[in-house]
């Protein structure tokens, strides 16, 4: 049995290591007390962290918290988010946002937070929704999406090959366009669609 020179408590020798970290390098202490230590010890990292950007990140402050013997850093997102990563995760640059950039990359990859995307849903509610405050205008009156456009990507392709550009994505073009049916009784289909600008559909009227 052994008393630990740190908490003071009797154990086993099984319950003890040798810090040769500490003071003379000689001071027995559990290894309870040994794991609190250096969980706690400040580390090299703990201080240099700060005010550092890393991808979208800038390191705020080091918490408490540690995981593997890291610390765990308070982080500013540049969306706006606030998330805690390990110093070792930061600097290796495996984390680089608090995960909007890899939201963002899904959406720009699917089209889903294009406003190209919003013109491909509202025709459908219109058309498919009897709910839409709209709909009399046109699921009522019979009018359809044809049925490849029910896949975004065929629409989107479609699009884009007819002269669809957004502003948003091409400062060049500085005009935002809508869908207009050629026909006014006929349906969503590329035979009787194209794009014109906004203030173009207003003077023709509700396509």
């Amino acid at each position: 049995m052994k008393t630990c020179t740190k908490c003071n408590i009797t154990k086993d020798y099984s319950f003890f290591s040798k810090n040769r970290n500490h003071n003379d390098g000689h001071e027995y202490w559990c290894k309870e007390c040994l794991r609190k230590y250096r969980g706690h010890k400040p580390r090299n990292d703990l201080n240099n962290l700060r005010g550092k950007r890393f991808g979208r990140l800038v390191a705020i402050e080091p918490t408490e918290k540690r995981k593997n013997n890291h610390v765990v850093w308070v982080c500013q997102c540049d969306c706006g988010n606030i998330h805690e990563v390990i110093s070792s995760v930061l600097v290796s640059g495996l984390s680089n946002s608090c995960g909007c950039w890899r939201k963002d990359r899904m959406m720009k990859h699917s089209g889903s937070g294009t406003r190209l995307y919003q013109i491909w849903k509202l025709i459908r509610s219109r058309c498919n929704n009897p709910n839409n405050q709209r709909a009399h205008r046109y699921g009522g009156r019979g009018i359809k999406v044809c049925t490849e456009w029910d896949n975004f990507k065929t629409f989107r392709e479609w699009a884009l090959q007819n002269g669809y550009k957004d502003p948003e994505e091409n400062e060049e073009f500085k005009h935002f366009l809508s869908i207009d049916r050629i026909y006014n009784n006929g349906n969503y289909c590329p035979d009787n669609c194209q794009f014109i600008t906004v203030s173009e559909n207003s003077i023709k009227g509700d396509s």
